[in-house]
């Protein structure tokens, strides 16, 4: 059992936890029904305008229209929150470093 088997999920958790807190933030600090472009725009208004453009270039109407323009549009703490469950889910399911032993049949 490698040190790096262990520290993996701790990581994994821990950017859970903190995309956890910062979906929180944004939910209270902002209004809720606030959306990602909303926010991005009061940052930098150029900057979501490059992102279309270079994904329109890059990736092709479709995924603009299917993929960033959605998630554009999704309350800003949401995407957040997407990418903590998803490192939770890591976290939980890296190998505990236990041995598991051939898969279980049923023996008639």
């Amino acid at each position: 059992m490698s040190a790096r088997a262990l520290t993996l999920p701790r990581i994994l958790a821990v950017l859970a936890a903190a995309c956890f807190v910062g979906a929180f933030a944004l939910a209270v600090y902002f209004p809720p029904e606030a959306s990602l472009r909303h926010l991005a725009r009061m940052v930098d208004a150029d900057a979501v305008l490059a992102v279309q453009e270079w994904t329109r270039v890059h990736l092709g109407d479709w995924a603009l229209a299917n993929v960033l323009l959605p998630v554009l549009m999704r309350p800003a703490w949401l995407a957040l929150a997407s990418i903590g469950a998803i490192f939770g889910g890591l976290a939980l399911t890296r190998r505990s470093g236990r041995s598991v032993p051939g898969s279980p049949r049923w023996r008639n």
